[in-house]
């Protein structure tokens, strides 16, 4: 089977390739104007080898990227635990408010890391992976 898009992440993002994640932080400063939430597109790093197969596509170091997928800015994949992290140590609180992909096992693994990296309990844990 071809690899298809979740469709709310397709309509937030009009993002249809694999291995991406989509960040959506309430409360920023975009530019010079104050709005409700930004967005933050995390792209996995280009196989150049595979790409000889699958045709060209793009990461976060792609010229355009953010443009062409409607959102404030893009990040490689491997920063997102760090960001992440920031995140929820200023805010405890937003441990709660995560959603992800409840049966995906990356989004899984990505929510225990930043678990652990943070030192929350075993409570805390089970709250997010409910997410």
């Amino acid at each position: 089977m071809p690899y298809r898009q979740d469709a709310d992440f397709y309509y937030l993002t009009g993002w249809n390739e694999p291995g991406a994640a989509l960040l959506i932080v309430g409360e920023a400063t975009v530019g010079l104007v104050p709005r409700h939430y930004s967005e933050t597109l995390f792209l996995p790093t280009r196989d150049l080898r595979m790409e000889k197969y699958t045709g060209a596509k793009l990461d976060a170091a792609s010229p355009g990227v953010a443009e062409a997928a409607g959102v404030d800015a893009v990040e490689a994949m491997t920063a997102l635990p760090a960001v992440l992290n920031r995140l929820m140590d200023a805010d405890r609180r937003l441990a709660r408010n995560v959603w992800t992909q409840p049966q995906a096992p990356q989004a899984k693994a990505l929510l225990e890391f930043t678990a652990v990296t943070l030192e929350w309990t075993r409570a805390t844990r089970r709250t997010m992976l409910r997410s």
